[in-house]
């Protein structure tokens, strides 16, 4: 599984585990690819930064098609 830094409250920075990272192997194992839309503009996004915050990288610096 992947490790994400996050930022807990008290300030201090702590690897925690993606939980998605799990599944995304898994489907790719099977030749499948998780995915969700983009909240601006609906294109599929399949980068896990871009599923996190369910903005793709055109739309996050403001050049949505």
């Amino acid at each position: 599984m992947r490790r994400n830094t996050k930022s807990i409250p008290n300030g201090t920075d702590t690897p925690q585990l993606d939980p998605v990272a799990g599944l995304d192997a898994e489907a790719r194992r099977h030749g499948a690819r998780i995915a969700t839309k983009c909240r601006i503009c609906g294109r599929w996004l399949v980068a896990p930064k871009s599923r996190a915050a369910h903005v793709g990288p055109k739309c996050s610096k403001g050049g949505a098609a």
